[in-house]
């Protein structure tokens, strides 16, 4: 499935399995003319150029909006390129508020500056054009991209208005996928051995953020959407749970069907007023000014008379929140619930951790039956209802050696986070300092490779392959920063066996033998920096490479590397690319982002970097 934009996790249909709704939403190009009179719309480039065209009497208002095309220079008007300013509009720069550049201006079809397109830049990494033909009466709006630049980000968010109508709007090199493909949300159930999809489920199309909890205290999961596209707000839904895991859609989403204002961002879920309803906080904030300027929005539950049982956990074998804990409740009804504890979070917000069960009418809970990650399992009894339970874990505490996240195994990410500590004295985290000698040094990183390279040979793994496994749940940020400190102890010298045993390891794991399988542009580190930094990346095969530094309007700063390259791991001090933050001429450059790209015959890649002064 593509497009998913959020995730519930829930035992929506009574059978103690933990069920799946996704919310999906394609953030592609939109084009809105609802109102006769003006025009929404949102333009994104991956390279070539694509934008609208449309027809109307007398002056039209332009207000576009841009967070790369940021200068003044960046929009061309009329076949001379001429720049709003000629037209008494208004720029105004990018700046950390509206995180745009924006161009206000009016212009007139009778005014023949504005007539026709001005030929493309080859000299820009983008830019915009505006004209209008005169012969066919029509205005033209378009984003280009140069063909040797290529990225998911550029583009711009229109808003236009015209005291007359506004017809024929025509997009310009759309595909059909970008103009007719409307996801819908789908709800996954479990089965034995694998999730299956329901066959039919909701009109949630464009849905973009999710709650699922059960809102009417019935004893089953209902769900909430959070609907929205590219430039618009659309009602959000409801869907109550009939008490088997089949939905009804509620008018207005039960009143909650949010404003009209801005884009749906997120909805997070939590019992704010302490009744024992599940109540929700909704944004409305995504995206691109101006389309995200829209009221964050409180919904109160005002509850059914149903009764409720809600649980704090507290860990004390397992982690202090009791994350990943499941818990069933038995009723005096017959029925069992089950809820798992995941601490609230996904896309963008975190629901109330607390657990939350619906009684309908039960005034009991036969049995709370709590299934810690530490593999406890902890039993209460004839539970009073309408109350919030505080419940510690019981149980004898064993600690996991070298355990630094406390996921119960010991492998690469525990090494991350006692790098990213190294050298603290004393540890901000305890759990760092594993040998407990008051310090975050060589000698906790030795234990945890000890402890990891032990594992692996009671598995009977062979070393390149678990080194490969490791190195995939790694972000970019992780490795740049596993690189830097690669390259620190390097420059240790060797007169301890950890600085031995830590060198061999990270250089199994970040430059493994058997040489890359695919060209890739690594974070240069440090990020941001002054005044020097290094670009990892490696190559598939061998090739002729350029890498270069771009400012943000796509004028080449410095070349850093032309050349021929052979295939293999670019990565640390001594073989990755170095820039001393001067330009071309020697010069240093000013404070700022700026692009830094990797080019081969069949493969191009950008990355940002900051210089600060």
């Amino acid at each position: 499935l593509y497009n998913v934009k959020d995730v519930a996790f829930a035992d929506v249909n009574g059978d103690l399995r933990t069920d799946v709704f996704l919310t999906r939403e394609f953030s592609g190009n939109y084009i809105d003319t609802q109102n006769e009179h003006q025009i929404r719309a949102r333009v994104q480039v991956n390279i070539g150029e694509k934008g609208f065209s449309f027809k109307t009497n007398g002056e039209v208002r332009f207000e576009i909006h841009t967070v790369w095309a940021t200068r003044l220079h960046h929009l061309s008007i009329g076949k001379a390129g001429h720049r709003l300013t000629a037209f008494d509009g208004e720029f105004i720069p990018n700046d950390p508020v509206r995180n745009v550049a924006s161009f206000l201006f009016v212009l007139n079809p009778d005014d023949p500056r504005v007539a026709e397109l001005k030929p493309r830049s080859t000299n820009e990494l983008w830019g915009m054009y505006l004209g209008y033909d005169p012969n066919s009466s029509r205005w033209t709006l378009l984003y280009h991209t140069n063909p040797d630049i290529t990225t998911n980000w550029t583009g711009f968010e229109a808003l236009i208005k015209a005291d007359q109508p506004i017809i024929d709007v025509e997009p310009v090199n759309f595909s059909t996928y970008e103009l007719t493909y409307r996801p819908r949300s789908v709800l996954l159930t479990s089965q034995e051995d694998k999730f299956a999809p329901v066959p039919i489920f909701f009109d949630a199309i464009n849905g973009r953020s999710v709650a699922a909890g059960d809102f009417d205290n019935d004893m089953d999961i209902d769900l909430y959407v959070v609907r929205s596209n590219n430039i618009s707000n659309f009602p959000n839904h409801f869907y109550e749970n009939q008490g088997d895991g089949t939905f009804v859609q509620l008018a207005r989403a039960g009143g909650a069907e949010g404003s009209t204002q801005g884009r749906g961002q997120s909805v997070t879920m939590a019992d704010y007023d302490r009744d024992g309803y599940l109540d929700l906080f909704v944004t409305n904030g995504r995206g691109a000014y101006p389309f995200n300027q829209g009221p964050d929005q409180l919904f109160r539950n005002v509850g059914n008379g149903n009764n409720w049982l809600q649980v704090d956990l507290q860990g004390t074998v397992s982690n202090r929140d009791g994350i990943g804990a499941r818990l069933f409740a038995k009723t005096p009804d017959g029925k069992t619930q089950l809820r798992e504890n995941n601490g609230g979070i996904h896309w963008a917000q975190q629901d109330q951790k607390r657990i939350h069960f619906g009684l309908a009418e039960n005034e009991t809970v036969t049995e709370l039956s709590i299934h810690w990650p530490s593999g406890i399992v902890q039993k209460l009894t004839d539970i009073p209802v309408n109350q919030v339970l505080h419940v510690v874990e019981e149980g004898v505490q064993t600690v996991i050696l070298g355990d630094v996240n406390q996921d119960g195994q010991v492998d690469i990410l525990d090494l991350l986070i006692v790098v990213v500590h190294f050298g603290e004295n004393p540890p901000t985290n305890p759990r760092t300092d594993t040998n407990k000698d008051g310090q975050v040094n060589l000698e906790d990183l030795g234990q945890i490779i000890e402890i990891i390279e032990e594992n692996q040979n009671h598995a009977a793994a062979p070393a390149q392959n678990a080194v490969s496994n490791r190195i995939s749940t790694l972000s970019d940020a992780d490795m740049a920063l596993l690189y830097a400190f690669y390259q620190k102890i390097e420059e240790m010298p060797e007169d301890t066996t950890q600085i031995a045993v830590i060198k061999r390891f990270l250089k199994q794991l970040l430059i493994p033998a058997r040489g890359p399988l695919e060209t890739k542009l690594y974070a240069n580190y440090p990020n941001p920096f002054n005044p020097e930094t290094w670009i990892p990346y490696q190559l598939a095969v061998d090739a002729e490479i350029n890498i270069r530094i771009y400012n943000t309007e796509g004028k080449i700063v410095r070349t850093l590397f032309s050349g021929h390259q052979k295939s293999g791991y670019y990565l640390n001090r001594n073989r990755a690319a170095y820039w001393d933050g001067r330009n071309q001429l020697g010069e240093q450059v000013a404070s700022g982002v700026y692009i830094y790209e990797l080019t081969t015959p069949t493969f191009k890649q950008t990355k940002r970097l900051v210089v600060v002064k």
